[in-house]
């Protein structure tokens, strides 16, 4: 199983709201509503982002979810991304420099291992 860092939410625990924007997207990837489908939120990459014991309980339970079910969202993507972005920009020295310009990397990469949703009229 691939290593993926977040956490995962199942549909009855979101905001109906937002549970009709993942079964749009379900759709969209060509999945049945029965089948299970987690969605990696901002908050929870974050929490894995940053280590700790919080982060090691939300990778124990990812490590019970097949991979294939698990998306994020374009989103999720540009937001980390505008943060690491802002970061690399304020960085003062070169050693700074490199170490931001290793997390911008790293995000690009944590998000070529999960498949991305697209955000479109439907999912609006």
């Amino acid at each position: 199983m691939k290593k993926f860092w977040g956490m995962s939410l199942a549909l009855g625990f979101l905001e109906k709201r937002v549970q009709e924007k993942v079964v749009c997207a379900m759709r969209y990837l060509g999945l049945k509503f029965q089948q299970l489908m987690y969605i990696f939120d901002t908050a929870h990459l974050s929490v894995i982002d940053r280590g700790g014991v919080k982060a090691q309980h939300l990778l124990q339970r990812l490590t019970k979810v097949d991979p294939s079910q698990v998306v994020t969202t374009i989103i999720s993507y540009e937001e980390q991304m505008r943060g690491w972005l802002s970061y690399t920009a304020k960085a003062q020295t070169i050693d700074n420099q490199v170490e931001a310009y290793k997390e911008v990397k790293r995000q690009l990469t944590n998000y070529c291992t999960i498949p991305i949703v697209d955000f479109d009229e439907q999912a609006a």
